[in-house]
């Protein structure tokens, strides 16, 4: 066989012989390398990761009205990241050998692109692989931040405790990462909604005791959550108790809007505790700082109107302003409703009836009117609260204002001879036309209250029972012009059991009617 010029000199220079048999192998093994990455993207670390970081970069850059075309891109570029740890990292990482390094990003990638692509599930349990201490990445940055990212995801399917406990994990293990006060203060937020308390205030005393003194305005912000929760829980000696002792905090570092709250909640618990002077001041402190324009003016003009969070803080604030006005209202009408009426003593002649009127009836009826009117007034304070009042504190004006004239009709019908009786004598008729006339004007003081309220609680459409009451006592008073509404449907209020409530078993014979019972 005739040999080639190549070959030929090959022979000639017998060193170069095992040069160019390495030559020729490096050859066949890029080519066989190339043509297997074509094959499959995965046959080597860089072109895995080239394929998997170009399908990223490809699912960011499509356009928004595609989502499902954006999903399905995160997702193939997760099953890529994934694939890349199995074929190339895993049994490196269990067997500790060097060329483990890089594994951690390669795992958060793959969970972020899980999560991008709407597979909560997955990227949780990628997650937790780079946590894994058997792997040795749990101490890695991106294993780090997996512990929030975690606590994100439980978030997102709902599963809230588990959330709070990955929220709580990161924070004790890692204070000083920028996302651990975030994500505490997450954790109490969890916890309260939880009704877990306990541990809803061991996380806030932590945060306090981390991140008091650079991020003071959250945990003033978290110390008002705790105390709003004990009160709205009525569990109004612990709320006394932590409201007491963080009123300083939130005094200096809270949101004025805060502060106005937490002193209302203050307040309610502890009227509920008997301490009705501390209450007052309380009260009167949240009165006095609505009712100066400046002031109020700046409070509100600090609330971002177009966010509806921001709407609802407002919200709450207006309700604690008038919760502070109502107070005050409502001690008005307890000392109009203490006016007792005088007893009528001595014999049942004209002359005796007409002096009871004239000295003791018209002299109470005046000052308890005039009681009522005042109480009246500071009652409808509540109603000019800008930029609009609360509606449940406008029902409950109207319900009281109502109440108040009632109780006044009450007291007036239950004067003796009020009512007719067999046998009256005519000093006995006279009388009763005297104080007939005078429960008339009540009447028709007690009637406009009372439709008022109602057409209150009409307007802003409130469940509220002091509207239900103005419904009935109009329909037991005036049953002609306000018949009593009956409910055909029960109140969406747990009544009903899907236990109670099934269709009727079937037998043999039929439908049995008692099945459940």
């Amino acid at each position: 066989m005739r040999k080639t010029m190549n070959e030929a000199a090959v022979l000639a220079h017998p060193p170069l012989r095992p040069i160019a048999t390495a030559v020729f192998a490096i050859a066949v093994t890029m080519a066989t390398t190339m043509v297997a990455s074509a094959a499959d993207p995965c046959a080597s670390r860089p072109a895995c990761q080239a394929t998997a970081n170009r399908l990223v970069k490809l699912a960011n850059t499509t356009v928004a009205s595609s989502l499902a075309l954006r999903a399905s891109r995160h997702q193939q570029a997760a099953e890529q990241y994934l694939a890349l740890w199995t074929d190339h990292y895993d049994q490196d990482c269990r067997k500790r050998k060097p060329a483990c390094e890089g594994a951690q990003d390669v795992l958060y990638n793959a969970a972020q692109s899980f999560q991008a692509a709407g597979s909560g599930n997955q990227a949780i349990k990628v997650l937790r692989v780079l946590i894994d201490p058997q792997y040795r990445l749990h101490r890695t940055e991106p294993a780090k931040r997996a512990h929030v990212e975690l606590g994100q995801l439980y978030r997102s399917i709902g599963r809230f405790a588990r959330a709070a406990a990955w929220y709580e994990r990161f924070a004790r293990q890692y204070p000083k990462m920028a996302r651990a006060p975030v994500a505490l203060s997450d954790a109490v937020a969890l916890r309260l909604a939880l009704g877990q308390t306990d541990q809803a205030v061991a996380d806030a005393n932590l945060y306090q005791r981390l991140y008091q003194r650079r991020w003071a305005r959250d945990a003033a912000q978290i110390a008002a959550s705790i105390g709003a929760h004990y009160v709205d829980q009525d569990d109004w000696r612990n709320g006394e108790r932590h409201l007491s002792r963080a009123m300083s905090l939130i005094e200096v570092h809270a949101r004025r809007d805060d502060v106005l709250r937490s002193r209302c909640n203050l307040a309610r618990a502890k009227l509920e505790l008997g301490k009705t002077a501390a209450a007052d001041r309380l009260y009167q402190q949240v009165r006095a700082t609505w009712s100066n324009s400046t002031r109020r003016q700046k409070l509100v003009g600090r609330f971002d109107l177009s966010q509806p969070a921001e709407m609802r803080r407002l919200g709450r604030t207006l309700t604690a302003v008038a919760e502070a006005s109502l107070h005050f209202s409502k001690q008005k009408r307890r000392a109009a409703d203490g006016m007792e009426r005088p007893a009528f003593k001595g014999p049942k002649t004209r002359t005796v009836l007409s002096h009871y009127l004239r000295t003791k009836l018209a002299p109470w009826l005046a000052a308890r009117q005039s009681a009522i009117r005042q109480a009246e007034i500071d009652y409808l304070q509540v109603l000019k609260l800008r930029p609009m009042p609360p509606p449940s504190a406008v029902v409950e004006v109207t319900s009281d204002v109502a109440a108040m004239w009632a109780s006044l009709l009450d007291e007036l019908r239950g004067l003796p001879y009020a009512a007719a009786a067999p046998g009256q004598t005519g000093d006995q008729q006279w009388y009763r036309q005297q104080v007939g006339e005078l429960a008339a004007a009540a009447e028709a003081q007690a009637k406009s209250a009372h439709r008022t309220c109602l057409g209150t609680s009409v307007k802003y459409l409130t469940r509220h029972d002091d509207g239900a009451r103005c419904s009935r006592w109009l329909s037991r008073h005036f049953p002609q012009d306000y018949a009593p509404v009956l409910e055909l449907m029960p109140r969406p209020a747990r009544l009903g059991s899907a236990l109670t409530e099934r269709w009727p078993a079937l037998t043999r014979h039929g439908p049995a009617l008692f099945a459940n019972r």
